[in-house]
């Protein structure tokens, strides 16, 4: 079975370039999650993750290091979900959301193990991530310039004067709800911070100025979002960097 294993591995067209597909295929989740719905976006992951699989069952020379703390305590909060799961009385309807927990944590174990022997396309995929939040976040600014409004009772304005609602910007993201937006840029405008300190440590200082741009219209609409969630995550990371930064400063 080795044998066959090793003599497919090296004659294998689809195999000898399975790294160039599992980063396309990466690379489509990030750009799928700007316009299409929940459902695209995790089967383009899961294409991602079965890539993934036939690479490691296929590929002689595994790389299997071992699970960092925070990956060991991502293995442990599965495990959770799957006792929850066989415990539910709802099985059918938390079966659902148990596969959409699998499609997000095995995206991530799935990026993991290709950036593990890939590590030159770290830059380029902070990259796409980078300018999908940049992208979300001037769709944003325009929503707020246009005073967008609601598609839903995202706050209770009964009591307020119409001059001081807020316009909660929701961008391109389905299902349209500017919560959802709020903590898609949350997670998202770290690299893009990221990318502006690689460009200037390279002495590339127009493209880092590009990225500090983005990164500042990305904070600027996330505070348009009116997410109190996105709020408290964006001050905690910022006080962590701040924490972190002295420790070198």
């Amino acid at each position: 079975m080795n044998g066959l294993k090793k003599y497919l591995w090296e004659n294998s067209l689809f195999l000898q370039n399975i790294d160039k597909f599992i980063f396309i295929s990466i690379l489509s989740v990030f750009f799928t999650s700007i316009y299409f719905s929940s459902d695209i976006i995790g089967f383009t992951a899961l294409i991602t993750v079965f890539l993934t699989i036939l690479k490691f069952v296929f590929n002689p020379s595994k790389n299997t290091d071992k699970f960092n703390n925070f990956e060991v305590w991502l293995i442990a909060y599965f495990m959770v979900v799957v006792i929850t799961l066989a415990g539910s009385t709802l099985f059918h309807l938390s079966l659902k959301g148990f596969f959409k927990t699998f499609t997000y944590i095995s995206f991530y174990f799935s990026i993991a193990y290709y950036l593990k022997s890939n590590r030159d396309k770290i830059p380029y995929l902070l990259g796409v991530i980078g300018l999908c939040a940049g992208y979300e976040a001037i769709f944003g600014i325009l929503q707020n310039f246009s005073h967008v409004s609601e598609i839903s009772t995202w706050q209770d304005i009964s009591n307020l004067n119409p001059e001081q609602v807020m316009t909660r910007v929701y961008g391109t993201l389905k299902p349209l709800n500017p919560n959802l937006l709020g903590g898609y840029l949350v997670v998202s405008f770290p690299s893009l911070f990221a990318l502006s300190a690689y460009f200037l440590s390279d002495k590339k200082y127009k493209l880092s100025a590009l990225f500090s741009s983005l990164a500042l219209i990305t904070v600027i609409t996330l505070f348009l979002t009116g997410c109190r969630g996105a709020y408290i995550a964006a001050f905690a990371m910022f006080v962590a960097s701040f924490l972190i930064s002295a420790k070198f400063f």
